[in-house]
């Protein structure tokens, strides 16, 4: 089977498109990106997000063997748009994997950090510390300024720092 990147010239009616070498998917890189980035831009207002958006779909083609499946009748261009889209999905995931733990009441009162802070706290604590998520990521998914999120974290941060001090 001949590997390599379909162009806009051959057109996109393939099955699936693989790239064999590392030159190939910077094509394919160097082809979409912009428009990719000019896509999501709108969505995230946040050029460092949407950057990393790109970014992390192109790595996910590259985790995938270098291999972009596509659906009969849609073009690659369709394809790198849902990819792009289950990255912003992951966006708006990461305040509702924290909300599980802010809603159980139980682990709340148990926690002697948890405890003593206010909801966005704990929203903001969790995604940055228990899910890794950056301040860019935990904005766009909290519908808050990134100075916010800043803010709302270093609060926490504080209340740990009392209470630590406290024992």
């Amino acid at each position: 089977m001949d590997k390599k990147i379909i162009t806009p010239a051959q057109g996109y009616r393939s099955d699936s498109l693989t790239t064999d070498n590392i030159a190939d998917l910077k094509t394919l890189y160097n082809q979409y990106a912009d428009k990719l980035l000019g896509y999501i831009m709108p969505i995230v207002n946040d050029r460092q997000l949407a950057e990393e958006c790109v970014v992390k779909v192109f790595t996910d083609i590259s985790s995938q063997n270098n291999t972009l499946q596509i659906n009969s009748g849609n073009g690659i261009w369709s394809h790198l748009m849902a990819l792009a889209n289950q990255q912003l999905e992951a966006l708006g995931d990461a305040a509702k994997e924290c909300k599980t733990i802010v809603d159980n009441t139980a682990y709340i009162e148990s926690h002697k950090y948890l405890n003593k802070m206010t909801e966005s706290q704990r929203l903001v604590f969790c995604g940055a510390y228990y899910h890794r998520k950056s301040t860019a990521v935990l904005a766009t998914a909290l519908n808050l300024t990134e100075q916010d999120v800043r803010l709302i974290l270093k609060e926490a941060f504080m209340i740990i720092r009392q209470v630590k001090d406290e024992n």
